[in-house]
């Protein structure tokens, strides 16, 4: 936590495009869900980066916070359990968080897979996924400032207006990888992959993002196809990614084991090796 701004104002300063925040309401150590995503050489899957402390920070609040120290990294949450919360309180916290950004936020909303987090807050994990699919098109409505109604069947309301509003759209990317979280993405602007994968995971994740896009009738939309990657690809292997709808990466060195970045000056030459080997596969 003590680096997190500092970092961010590294990345800016080197050229990276963004960053982005994690979420989660409860330490997963007491959590008895186990992570569809962790491998098998992870002892915890948020914690092999050698960090004394598995925060997972509000990502509204800590975009705000990015935002007031860089001048052009773009900062989305990945991933939002959205159904935790209420469509209301999350809209005046991305409309307040896109107004102090300066429009450089990115919302990144999934279900999440932690059962444990919805009884903590007396939320139904079954209905998650439904729930999302409407609290989505909620958000939507309410950042625009009109005074909007919906009916549907979780949330039903009529002539309700927030402010502030925002008057540019945030853009919209969903995660996950079953199916049907591929169709939900396809409807939106973009998809974060879970990750983080090796390359020919990595093009296998994005053709069904893709196919998910053709079935969807989207592809002739602006889409951006996050993927997290073990390490900088190849040239070639980025090209595949490309063919396949990729349009850019994302580094996860807390998932990596065999690195313990503990200082900052650990962390800058990390990603100072990030942008030096991403220009020789270009």
């Amino acid at each position: 936590m003590n680096q997190l701004l500092e970092f961010a104002r590294v990345l800016d300063d080197l050229g990276f495009d963004g960053v982005a925040l994690a979420h989660h309401l409860v330490d997963l150590e007491a959590a008895g869900a186990e992570h569809p995503y962790r491998r098998d050489d992870e002892d915890k899957w948020w914690d092999s980066s050698g960090a004394s402390d598995p925060a997972t920070p509000d990502p509204w609040v800590t975009a705000t916070a990015i935002a007031n120290v860089t001048n052009n990294i773009v900062i989305a949450s990945s991933i939002f359990v959205l159904p935790l919360q209420d469509p209301f309180s999350v809209a005046k916290a991305v409309s307040t968080a896109a107004h102090f950004s300066r429009g450089r936020l990115v919302m990144g909303f999934g279900v999440g897979w932690m059962r444990d987090e919805y009884e903590l807050v007396g939320a139904d994990f079954k209905t998650r996924g439904a729930r999302m699919n409407e609290m989505l098109e909620v958000i939507r409505l309410l950042l625009t400032g009109d005074a909007v109604d919906y009916d549907g069947d979780f949330f039903k309301f009529s002539g309700v207006r927030m402010a502030p509003p925002y008057d540019t759209d945030v853009p919209m990317y969903l995660g996950g990888e079953s199916p049907r979280a591929l169709r939900r993405a396809a409807r939106y602007d973009g998809w974060f992959g879970a990750g983080p994968y090796d390359a020919p995971t990595a093009i296998e994740r994005c053709a069904a993002m893709r196919a998910a896009r053709a079935e969807a009738d989207t592809l002739d939309r602006p889409f951006e196809c996050i993927v997290p990657l073990m390490d900088v690809p190849t040239k070639g292997e980025w090209e595949g990614m490309a063919e396949v709808g990729a349009t850019g990466a994302m580094f996860v060195p807390a998932r990596r084991s065999d690195l313990r970045l503990r200082t900052i000056g650990d962390r800058r030459a990390y990603a100072e090796a990030i942008v030096s080997r991403a220009q020789e596969c270009r």
